[in-house]
């Protein structure tokens, strides 16, 4: 009678990887100690058992997901990121398996705003943040400091320009329709003379600054924008600046 043969194998490899010698095809799903058994038949018609121990060491993956303001550096691990992007630090462990630390980094913008506005003389102006009161005619010059949505810097240079009471009703302001409102994905604004439009959330942040299409139509999407109200200003090509209301709703 041809003897019954037991072999033992014993093998290491990092998670990830398989194991694929001597019959075996296995590629595990966790780190540790894994058994597996195989039963052959010899050339004796005999079974051959063939027991594998199995020590899988671990791979690691580290995820950072990050967000920095346009200008202002990144620091991650000795490096410093300006670029929106992803980035790997590839490392080797103690047991020698490939491991890796992966940056998801946004770059949100900063804005510089120019803005031209009037209004007649002791008329109250009230926006941006800024509460005036002109007992005189002239030119004046605000520099205004705040924060988009993301908590990055915008300034917003604003030229007041003060006229006197005499020819109010001279200027015609253009007709514009916002439409649909309330909206989930965009909004069209219809016009005229439309250059440039600044959205603000309800704490007078800014939110997203758009190129119109054309002077008098453009699609003004809402796709980073939670629900809840907002303000546009249009800034025509003249300088001046109109205001709407819309709302965007949810799904």
């Amino acid at each position: 009678m041809n003897p019954r043969n037991y072999d033992t194998i014993r093998a290491t490899i990092c998670l990830g990887d398989t194991y694929n010698e001597n019959g075996f095809n296995v590629t595990p799903t966790y780190a540790g100690t894994i058994y597996d058994q195989l039963v052959l038949t010899n050339q004796y018609g005999c079974d051959s058992i063939v027991s594998l121990v199995l020590t899988v060491n671990s791979s690691y993956l580290y995820e950072t997901v990050a967000s920095t303001c346009d200008g202002t550096p990144y620091e991650w691990r000795g490096g410093e990121y300006v670029v929106e992007g992803t980035y790997y630090d590839n490392f080797v462990t103690a047991t020698g398996c490939d491991s890796v630390y992966v940056l998801y980094l946004t770059v949100n913008p900063t804005y510089e705003e120019y803005v031209t506005d009037s209004i007649h003389v002791h008329e109250t102006y009230d926006n941006y943040g800024i509460t005036v009161t002109p007992s005189d005619t002239g030119v004046y010059t605000y520099t205004i400091n705040g924060f988009t949505q993301s908590g990055c810097d915008s300034i917003i240079y604003l030229t007041l320009v003060v006229q006197g009471n005499i020819g109010v009703n001279d200027y015609v302001a253009p007709q514009l329709r916002v439409y649909p409102n309330p909206a989930t994905t965009y909004v069209i604004v219809e016009g005229e003379r439309m250059q440039t439009i600044y959205v603000y959330d309800m704490y007078g942040r800014l939110v997203q600054v758009q190129e119109v299409d054309s002077p008098e139509y453009t699609r003004l999407s809402l796709d980073n924008m939670t629900a809840g109200n907002y303000i546009i200003r249009i800034r025509l090509l003249d300088g001046v600046m109109i205001s709407r209301k819309i709302i965007r709703k949810q799904f």
